[in-house]
């Protein structure tokens, strides 16, 4: 199970139990942690994908690929860029407790490019380009 803590546009961070996320959450400035809402992913466990594309999706795997081929249907965005992906192979949570830290998380900006690899080479292709060597082994490990 993953729980997640979320600003309006924002992730605030990513835990394992709800306890990390209740502890960590006292530490949030309360102006802050007014602004924060709390998520339970009792689907998924790490490592797991979440998209910001209108919002934020959780995603397992699978559901990444199909993400991947409702775009390949579409003629994509006027500026590009589909969505974001950030990938999490356990819990993650800012140095400033209740900030917007996610652009040091490990992160690709999906654009008709990619969606063109998915689909001619399969997800693995898109991960190698981004995801360091750890991070694809702990995804191929959870396949098995």
């Amino acid at each position: 199970m993953i729980y997640y803590a979320l600003g309006s546009r924002f992730l605030a961070g990513v835990f394992d139990s709800k306890a990390a996320l209740d502890k960590w959450f006292a530490t949030v400035p309360e102006a802050l942690s007014q602004q924060l809402t709390q998520h339970a992913d009792i689907e998924r466990t790490f490592p797991a994908f979440l998209i910001e594309a209108k919002g934020f999706t959780r995603a397992t795997e699978d559901e990444l690929r199909d993400l991947f081929a409702t775009w390949r249907k579409t003629d994509g965005p006027r500026h590009g860029v589909y969505g974001n992906v950030y990938f999490f192979d356990g819990p993650w949570h800012p140095p400033r407790p209740g900030t917007d830290y996610m652009g040091v998380l490990p992160h690709i900006h999906i654009e008709r490019s990619h969606v063109e690899l998915v689909e001619s080479l399969g997800l693995d292709a898109l991960h190698e380009s981004w995801l360091h060597p750890k991070s694809l082994a702990k995804i191929r490990l959870a396949r098995a």
